[in-house]
């Protein structure tokens, strides 16, 4: 057994066992010690006052369209090559270079960096079925003697080799023009991910911290009762133990900064980008420090005035009286 996967198994041990010690606080302790950082971007994010809340302006998302010369497929069609086989991989980093300088003005600057990549994943069995498909698509137009189970297999080896030099160089990148943040890839591992990460120790040793997804998907009044029902809450609870402790077994004493969310996701049909619930919020708080999250990150895109202007009342008038109340037990 090597000695990475010896330290990994110890420190999963030590985040489980950690998780249960948390799980048995008071639900309360659980919620008021846990640090909160501003993650919400967008144009009128900073219309959004956060004076008197314990949240923190200290975190930064890099999205793949908006970080150096990402490749992907995008409405089927390729950009910046498609894959990391085909990427101008020195224009990206010069670019990348260029974007991480202009977010982060301050060279000293010690915040959350999330670089968000979701259009492939460095091991080729976590990429989108789209996106495998469309990159085997490509290597079958360049090489047309080969069948399709041809195709794919060479795809997933050009994939993950090149996937790996395109990942870490612009991680250690982005690590030396603002070195003292933090820097990890975003839901990198996620639930689900548990079986691969023994894939990837190169992926997890770049990182200076993860940040595990624990938004909430469905849950609480869209089952038609007046609190959540039992079993929602088991299975969002499950998932964001998961979710957290799958980044704890490859952090080590790296810090796990959870990311939820402060409204439901469009896919959620009943409150499709409503705001959360008291019920569903005090799960979204609870949960990631019950399960070992060293703080949670809230993530949005604020482009319209009037979102700002419903994310003001709903700080004023949930969130704060929340944790206001949390504070006095």
């Amino acid at each position: 057994m090597s000695r990475w996967v010896v330290l990994s198994l110890a420190a999963f041990v030590s985040a489980c066992i950690a998780a249960r010690a948390l799980s048995r606080e008071n639900p309360e302790v659980a919620l008021r010690t846990l640090p909160l950082h501003w993650g919400v971007g967008g144009s009128h994010a900073a219309a959004v006052d956060l004076t008197g809340l314990p949240i923190r302006r200290d975190t930064v998302f890099f999205y793949e369209h908006l970080l150096g010369k990402y490749p992907r497929f995008w409405n089927g069609r390729p950009e910046n090559g498609g894959t990391p086989h085909r990427a101008d991989l020195a224009g990206h980093i010069e670019k990348v270079r260029q974007d991480v300088k202009r977010a982060i003005p301050d060279p000293g600057w010690n915040g959350f960096a999330v670089i968000d990549f979701e259009s492939w994943h460095p091991i080729w069995e976590l990429c989108p079925s789209q996106f495998q498909r469309l990159a085997a698509e490509q290597v079958r137009s360049e090489n047309s003697w080969l069948d399709a189970a041809g195709a794919a297999r060479l795809a997933k080896a050009r994939h993950e080799s090149a996937a790996r030099t395109f990942v870490l160089q612009t991680i250690e990148l982005c690590k030396s023009v603002r070195p003292a943040a933090r820097w990890g890839f975003f839901n990198s591992p996620a639930d689900g991910q548990q079986a691969f990460v023994e894939k990837a120790p190169w992926l997890w040793e770049a990182q200076t911290a993860f940040f595990p997804v624990v938004s909430v998907d469905k849950q609480g009044i869209e089952q038609g009762v007046p609190k959540p029902g039992q079993a929602d809450v088991a299975l969002y609870r499950a998932h964001a133990r998961r979710a957290v402790e799958v980044a704890k077994r490859v952090a080590g004493d790296k810090p796990v900064i959870a990311i939820g969310w402060l409204r439901y996701p469009e896919f959620n049909e009943a409150f499709a980008l409503q705001f959360l619930e008291e019920f569903d919020l005090i799960e979204l708080l609870r949960e990631p420090r019950s399960a070992g999250a060293d703080g949670l990150i809230f993530w949005d895109n604020v482009s319209e005035p009037s979102l700002a202007t419903q994310y003001q009342n709903y700080l004023r008038i949930t969130l704060r009286p929340l944790l206001d109340r949390a504070r006095e037990r």
